[in-house]
């Protein structure tokens, strides 16, 4: 169950005797009911925080509503007057609210978001807040799993195990049990930046970044707020914008019937921002995980662009590129000079020609959700709107990521808890207890 669906769940119960204590003498007594009020606005400025979901708007604004008609009352109370009276205007009006509130539990219920991905291993989440360049402020979302022996020059956790495995550092080009290879940087986990191209979940991708911890890999998700770098002051905050990309995204597929739900201006000044925030993550992962790291980038709609003239200018900057494209928008994207394999259909394998490439595009119909990151199964009240099939199960999510998953193992096979290494590994980690 999704942290915002439990969430509306609470507002709800706290919502419901307000509603009835007008019909109800028995729920008259209690004065303090109107305080519930107060708690599920509480609860719903914790919601903005997760603000990816098109009911929220519909359910915040019901329970500002309520909320506003019981301001006399919780006054009243702060005074130690009396709440229980209720004058034939208080009780048609509330009359009138309640077939809202049954619709807003129907609908809740309807497009419950699909239940998150379980990795199959313990994953570690982090989350680093850091400025690195001017005008921009981020969160990036670790996600690694206990099994990644890899050397972060900020993790005591992995820290620890080295030191129990009895396992030495790769870093140094020591020639060990976890680096029988002796280069350096050539058993490090790999780290995968995620630049997302429209809002869902905290990190754009949630079960890409579950895959890819318990495979291996030490995923990050980036994202940002701005000091005047958008024209309009609400955009340079996180959230406020996640919930303008919604609701502009719904209203354009409603009243403009445009194939394009994304505002032109918006995306344009969204690319040319995310120049400056690729670089500034790479910086990052740089900084935390060490320069010696394989570092790969995986983007999403209209960051591919931003990612692909990346590349162009520092070819060096990733050891590998993905990127996530819907089918319409295919034919204008520009690859990267050093070039990318297809796969057009994430039910079939990958193509023979991904191992030697140094980047993947995956492409899929907008029905599949390309483009929107998990949005078909996070928010399916705006796929509805947007015309994509809900992804039960997050199937189409998880095919995607294990696609991905793949593809970087074959590009990075050192880094990969495979054949003799992988036993070694294991067999030092079941010795020390660790799992």
């Amino acid at each position: 169950m999704s942290d915002f669906f439990t969430g509306q769940i609470l507002i709800f119960i706290l919502l419901l005797p307000v509603l009835l204590r007008p019909f109800f003498r028995t729920l008259q007594r209690f004065g303090n009911i109107p305080l519930l009020t107060v708690i599920a606005v509480l609860i719903c400025f914790g919601l903005v925080l997760s603000g990816r979901c098109l009911l929220f708007i519909p359910t915040a604004g019901f329970t500002a509503i309520v909320f506003l008609s019981q301001t006399a009352r919780i006054v009243s109370i702060a005074r130690g007057l009396p709440t229980d009276y209720f004058g034939t205007g208080i009780k048609i009006f509330y009359a009138l609210l309640i077939p809202v509130f049954a619709a807003l539990i129907a609908a809740s219920v309807i497009f419950i978001p699909e239940a998150g991905y379980v990795p199959g291993k313990e994953v570690h989440f982090a989350s680093v807040r850091e400025r690195i360049s001017t005008g921009f402020k981020y969160d990036f979302s670790v996600f690694s799993c206990s099994d990644n022996l890899s050397k972060s020059k900020s993790d005591e956790f992995l820290e620890n195990i080295y030191e129990a495995a009895g396992i030495g550092n790769p870093s140094s080009g020591e020639r060990t049990a976890g680096n029988p290879s002796g280069i350096p940087g050539s058993n490090l986990t790999p780290v995968v930046l995620f630049f997302p191209g429209f809002p869902s979940g905290r990190t754009g991708r949630d079960t890409l970044a579950g895959i890819l911890a318990e495979d291996g890999f030490t995923f990050t998700g980036v994202q940002w707020e701005g000091q005047n770098i958008y024209r309009k002051w609400y955009l340079n905050n996180k959230y406020t914008r996640n919930l303008y990309e919604i609701c502009s995204a719904a209203y354009r597929s409603i009243f403009v019937k445009t194939e394009n739900p994304f505002n032109p201006d918006f995306v344009n000044t969204h690319k040319g921002l995310m120049h400056s925030v690729i670089r500034d993550a790479a910086v990052f992962a740089s900084r935390r995980f060490g320069s010696d790291r394989h570092l790969y980038a995986v983007a999403e709609g209209y960051a591919c662009q931003a990612l692909a003239e990346a590349v162009n200018e520092n070819p060096g900057l990733f050891t590998g590129t993905v990127y996530l494209i819907p089918e319409k928008d295919l034919p204008a994207f520009e690859e990267p000079v050093t070039g990318c394999s297809y796969l057009a259909e994430i039910t079939e394998p990958l193509p023979s020609a991904a191992e030697s490439m140094p980047g993947l595009v995956i492409t899929g119909s907008s029905d599949e959700g390309f483009g929107f990151g998990e949005t078909a199964a996070d928010d399916p009240a705006l796929a509805a709107i947007l015309g994509m099939e809900r992804d039960d199960d997050r199937k189409t999510a998880q095919l995607t990521s294990r696609h991905i998953s793949s593809w970087l193992k074959l590009r990075h096979p050192l880094s990969m808890n495979t054949d003799t290494q992988n036993n070694t590994q294991e067999d030092s980690l079941e010795h020390t207890g660790t799992d």
